[in-house]
C-alpha cells in the first residue's frame, strides 16, 4: 500500500496530486487512459473519496485529467511547457514533450501573389 504523511502540514489531497503527477511523469499512467477510480485509489492510500475527489479535481482544474461521466478519469494529453517566444524548433519542442515531430499539407494551390506576398517574399508580382 502507498503511503500518504497523515502526520504532515500538507494537506492529503495535495500530498495525492504530487502522488499522482509522479506517477504521470514516470509513466505509469499514458496520455488517454483511464486512471485508478476514486474507490481504488483511497484503498490504495488509505483516504477517504472526499479527499480523493478533492484531488482529481484540482487535476482536472490544472489541465491534467478529464472526467468522463459514468467513464472514468483519464489522464490528457501532455502539456507543452515551452515559451513559443523562445528560440527553439518545433521538432525540438515535440521530442522534449514525448511528441513524434510530424506535419500533414492541408491544401497545395497555385495563385497569383497579392501585395502581402510580394513584400514578405521579395518577389516580383
Amino acid at each position: 500500500m502507498a503511503y500518504l504523511d497523515q502526520n504532515s502540514a500538507v494537506p492529503l489531497y495535495q500530498q495525492l496530486m504530487e502522488q499522482i503527477l509522479q506517477d504521470i511523469k514516470a509513466g505509469s499512467f499514458t496520455s488517454g487512459r483511464k486512471i485508478p477510480g476514486e474507490f481504488e485509489l483511497s484503498e490504495q492510500y488509505g483516504i477517504s473519496r472526499i479527499t480523493v475527489r478533492r484531488a482529481i479535481a484540482e487535476l482536472v482544474k490544472e489541465g491534467y485529467l478529464t472526467k468522463q461521466q459514468g467513464k472514468g478519469t483519464f489522464l490528457n494529453n501532455p502539456v507543452i511547457n515551452e515559451n513559443i517566444l523562445d528560440d527553439i524548433s518545433f521538432t525540438s519542442v515535440c521530442l522534449q514533450n514525448g511528441l513524434t515531430p510530424s506535419s500533414k499539407i492541408l491544401t497545395v494551390q497555385k495563385r497569383p501573389a497579392n501585395n502581402q506576398d510580394v513584400a514578405l517574399l521579395s518577389i516580383p508580382p
